[in-house]
């Protein structure tokens, strides 16, 4: 049975009032494969948001932690767009982060990352107690693109814009737990 055929509550909709701002926070986090004891996934329901919410948490292997990156407000996002034939389609996501510091821990982190894959932990602006992840364990996310820019004369932008991207079933996945560590967690999922 398809996990589709028992959701009761299939609807596009908005509702007045709610937040809705555009972009992503300017903090996240990139979590390689290698450094994820376990990882969390949804458990599905008869809602349509059970098949993307994950409540349980990931937790890392010991000594490991999230890769913190601070990108731009203005010139980072997220955007996740349907390929594929006819009745086989997936969800293609792209993360774009520009980091505006070039430095040598920058620069070794991307020389680092560039051939790892993860998932990716975002906030969106006004939404607290959920991360964004993109990737999953059986469909990583990875990076696919770095360029290092020291600007063109006294306009010009200087940083790191990274690209990551990952394919799935779902557009993103929405994880509402605590940023992961190599600790149990301290409490129960938020946003329950």
């Amino acid at each position: 049975m398809s996990i589709y055929a028992q959701i009761q509550n299939l609807s596009l909709k908005f509702t007045d009032g709610t937040e809705n701002q555009s972009g992503i926070q300017e903090k996240a986090w990139f979590i390689p494969q290698s450094s994820l004891k376990t990882t969390g996934s949804p458990k599905i329901g008869n809602t349509a948001g059970s098949i993307l919410e994950i409540t349980e948490p990931h937790v890392l292997e010991a000594g490991k932690k999230p890769i913190l990156m601070q990108p731009l407000y203005k010139k980072s996002g997220l955007k996740s767009t349907l390929e594929g034939e006819e009745l086989s389609k997936m969800f293609k996501s792209g993360v774009e982060f520009f980091i505006p510091q070039i430095t040598a821990d920058n620069l070794g982190t991307i020389a680092a990352i560039k051939n790892y894959r993860g998932i990716l932990l975002l906030k969106r602006p006004g939404v607290d107690n959920e991360f964004i992840q993109v990737g999953s364990e059986g469909l990583a996310a990875h990076v696919t693109g770095a360029e290092v820019d020291f600007g063109t004369g006294p306009t010009g932008a200087v940083g790191i814009k990274v690209t990551f991207e990952a394919y799935g079933s779902m557009p993103c996945y929405i994880y509402k737990g605590e940023l992961p560590s190599d600790k149990a967690p301290s409490s129960a999922p938020k946003g329950n």
